[in-house]
């Protein structure tokens, strides 16, 4: 299947929601580091996340993993941003970076 911004940026803190989810994902993240089992766990939630994206291009696999590796930073840096600064990332500006960031990956 095809990737489309869409549908990769419905999982970004767009509403209360999803923003509770996020702030959950952050304190996991939080204590990740201090954690053998829980970096771990990271690891492989990302890698087969890393994977799954990766099959949507087409191309070189190489090529392919480096850019689902560029949309989950993407995902990640905006999804962060807004979690932590509500007011100043209204679903429009996350949807907007996010396309700004990732467009170029998707065309």
């Amino acid at each position: 299947a095809r990737l489309c911004l869409e549908d990769i940026a419905a999982v970004l803190p767009l509403d209360a929601s999803s923003r509770k989810d996020w702030r959950v994902w952050l304190a996991y993240w939080g204590r990740a580091p201090f954690s053998e089992n829980l970096r771990a766990i990271h690891q492989q939630f990302y890698l087969d996340f890393e994977t799954a994206l990766a099959a949507g291009f087409s191309g070189p696999p190489k090529t392919a993993r480096l850019n689902a590796a560029a949309i989950i930073a993407a995902v990640d840096g905006v999804g962060t941003r807004a979690t932590l600064e509500p007011e100043a990332w209204p679903p429009e500006r996350q949807r907007a970076a996010l396309s700004a960031l990732i467009s170029p990956l998707l065309a």
